[in-house]
């Protein structure tokens, strides 16, 4: 199995714009079933549940200490739910995008966040912007539209 995972948890302060922060992840997985005396015919399949790539970006802009605009960027490539079945010669599910199956995505999601006091917070955002459909079993929340109202102690 290769794995190669970079982690750039805030990149920097400042970036290209005064008040820019940049953070994420990508992770490279090539997940293979080396050996198996049990049922050799799985040797060099993908094990279940573990895309190859993996990625998330998200670019934060304080434009002051009280506000902040936040773009978010996921993505997951292909993951199959179960073993390669050696008798068919397929994975269980051979249509990703359907209720069962486990597609890849790529999604973007916006937040504004406002400080109003030491405690208080709130805040209003849309995740999947996009409107992407993508199932991992079931279908993930389509476009949602969100507000919070935070008390920090």
């Amino acid at each position: 199995m290769a794995l190669l995972v970079a982690d750039f948890q805030q990149v920097g302060s400042d970036i290209f714009v005064r008040g820019l922060e940049i953070s994420g992840s990508v992770a490279y997985i090539h997940s293979r079933i080396a050996k198996n005396k049990a049922n050799p015919g799985l040797e060099g399949t993908e094990l279940p549940l573990i895309p190859v790539w993996r990625a998330a970006l998200v670019g934060t802009y304080r434009a002051s200490d009280q506000l902040s605009y936040s773009l978010g960027w996921r993505f997951s490539g292909r993951q199959h739910s179960g073993l390669f079945n050696t008798t068919t010669g397929q994975y269980p599910d051979p249509n990703p995008d359907v209720y069962g199956g486990r597609s890849s995505f790529s999604v973007f999601d916006a937040k504004l966040l406002y400080r109003m006091a030491k405690h208080w917070s709130a805040s209003v955002g849309i995740d999947n912007i996009g409107n992407a459909r993508y199932f991992t079993l079931y279908p993930y929340s389509q476009r949602t539209f969100f507000a919070s109202l935070k008390f920090d102690y």
